[in-house]
């Protein structure tokens, strides 16, 4: 008998835990054991659990079915819609699943103490989704949605500085799109403002010690200035034009397996492909500079460094 990798027994075993805790969930529904509000209280447990493994799309799972068997109170069924559509939106991103539960539980029950919480999620979930028409009439509709829409609106102060939800968007906009991915659902945009508002302290750390005012700052300045620009060429003639599929992906792992240590290919294709990326840049990166070093008719003189 071959001996198992000691990873892919590993992993063999997590999903096999995920598996056991959705099955014990629904179990409860099925067996019809205690009231359906103890029913409720059990799936959250499992849910819980299934989070802090970081296996969103079980505990999804275990809502789905729990809602599926039909067996629940509209006052329970509104809560499990609610508590799905914030894990769709908080942890998963799918964006139209969390709208479907959250619509769903606002149908069955306006229940007041998360009516507010619910409405400004919905909004956010449709702007999140492209139906920015859609939001600014949900935003008309509930007091929560016009506050989600204020773009004007402060969300944290730093010293004197107040940093609005447009500030905020802007500058996640200005930001690339991998790095955006990084950022989904609510707790990711929470997660921005955090880093933002670090930054914010940051800088005014600096001005307080009149880094600013040091006699190297204009130069310091000048090379800052010399590297955005840089930089804003480098995107537009070679990060907008680079595309890559999961087909080279996945080729370009098999031709460097080594470099990923023998790890599967599921384990690895976010670094893979950030790799790929990596070396098409490099290469576009050397092309450019060709290009432009023929254009200005470039003269290097090695011989003379000493």
């Amino acid at each position: 008998m071959k001996n198992i990798d000691s990873t892919k027994l590993l992993i063999l075993v997590f999903i096999f835990s995920a598996v056991s805790l959705v099955v014990a969930a629904v179990g409860l529904f099925v067996r019809g054991g205690g009231s359906d509000s103890a029913n409720v209280e059990a799936t959250g447990r499992v849910v819980t659990e299934l989070i802090d493994k970081k296996l969103y799309m079980p505990a999804a799972g275990t809502y789905e079915k729990a809602l599926a068997l039909g067996r629940l109170s509209a006052k329970d069924e509104a809560r499990l819609h609610y508590l799905a559509g914030d894990l769709y939106l908080t942890y998963i991103g799918d964006y139209d699943a969390a709208l479907a539960h959250l619509v769903a539980s606002r149908a069955l029950e306006a229940h007041p103490d998360y009516e507010k919480l619910r409405g400004e999620k919905i909004v956010f979930a449709l702007e999140r989704s492209g139906r920015s028409e859609a939001a600014k009439k949900e935003g008309g509709e509930t007091s929560a949605g016009k506050a989600a829409q204020d773009t004007g609106m402060v969300v944290a102060i730093v010293g004197d500085k107040k940093i609005t939800l447009s500030e905020l968007k802007k500058e996640f906009a200005n930001t690339p799109p991998e790095v955006q991915a990084t950022y989904t659902g609510l707790e990711g945009i929470k997660g921005f403002l955090e880093q933002y508002v670090g930054v914010e302290l940051l800088y005014q750390s600096a001005l307080r010690r009149g880094f600013d005012k040091e006699p190297n700052f204009p130069e310091v300045l000048q090379r800052a200035r010399k590297e955005v620009l840089v930089q804003r060429v480098l995107d537009e003639d070679i990060g907008r034009n680079i595309a890559i599929t999961t087909a080279e992906v996945n080729r370009f792992y098999n031709e460097n397996k080594m470099m990923f240590g023998g790890r599967p290919f599921e384990q690895v294709a976010q670094q893979a492909a950030f790799l790929l990326r990596q070396k098409k840049e490099q290469e576009g990166y050397r092309q450019l500079v060709a290009k432009l070093g023929q254009a200005e008719k470039v003269q290097v003189f090695a011989d003379r460094l000493k």
